[in-house]
């Protein structure tokens, strides 16, 4: 008897917790189901090879960035995560003529073996304007990679809810970070005039935020953007909507 009185409660238990998944998944859904389909791009790197004094790379920033005009920067660092206040082992513009993705070698490099090594893209000349990283064990040579992500978690024809996510130990508010929305496909490259603008409430690197007082129209996109610098150049993701 007792065995039963226990799967019984080991069956309500998982039950709860059945139930509990899908009210959050219908309640994500309810809350998104002002959108048609929506379009999410971010700034990525990939290290392609590896030796003992050089590193290759390959990026892929958004649509329409020239990447060598607009100072955009790599970085590396003998570290597991971006030591923001000290200077790196390496930094290296891109080329003049550098576009919105491709490759590069950054030489001079002393790769050891048991050692974290960071590798990271700016969208601009100064640190704080990092928005992706791959992170490299000289000895295991494994990878891990991260980037600055938006995701939209509420959308109505007034307003906009969101998350943010950048790296470790970023400080969004202090570095002048900033999001906007805007009518249409919207390029950071060439924008118009804004529906609204706001900043990041704190510094804490993952967070919530939102835009309000909106007029959105059914069946019209929209451009939400992420920047990590002041410069409406140094935009960091970019996700595009379509109302319904």
């Amino acid at each position: 008897m007792k065995y039963f009185l226990r799967y019984k409660k080991l069956y309500r238990v998982l039950v709860s917790i059945f139930l509990l998944l899908n009210i959050e998944g219908s309640a994500q859904e309810k809350l998104l189901k002002n959108i048609i389909s929506d379009t999410t791009y971010h700034t990525s790197l990939d290290i392609t090879e590896i030796s003992g004094n050089l590193l290759s790379v390959t990026y892929k920033t958004l649509p329409g960035n020239q990447s060598g005009q607009l100072q955009n920067k790599l970085w590396v660092w003998r570290a597991s995560e971006v030591p923001w206040k000290y200077a790196p082992m390496a930094e290296q513009f891109l080329p003049k003529d550098a576009t919105e993705s491709g490759s590069y070698v950054i030489e001079n490099l002393k790769i050891a073996i048991d050692t974290k090594y960071i590798v990271c893209y700016s969208v601009g000349a100064e640190v704080t304007q990092i928005c992706t990283c791959t992170t490299l064990d000289g000895n295991t040579k494994s990878l891990e990679k991260r980037w600055v992500s938006i995701k939209l978690i509420e959308v109505n024809q007034n307003s906009i809810s969101f998350t943010y996510e950048t790296l470790s130990g970023y400080l969004p508010k202090t570095y002048n970070n900033w999001f906007g929305v805007w009518e249409g496909e919207a390029s950071p490259y060439n924008l118009t005039k804004a529906l609204a603008k706001g900043t990041p409430s704190d510094d804490s690197n993952i967070n919530q935020g939102s835009l309000t007082n909106l007029s959105m129209d059914i069946g019209q996109t929209y451009t939400f953007i992420y920047f990590v610098g002041s410069e409406e150049s140094q935009a960091a993701s970019i996700i595009r909507f379509t109302m319904r």
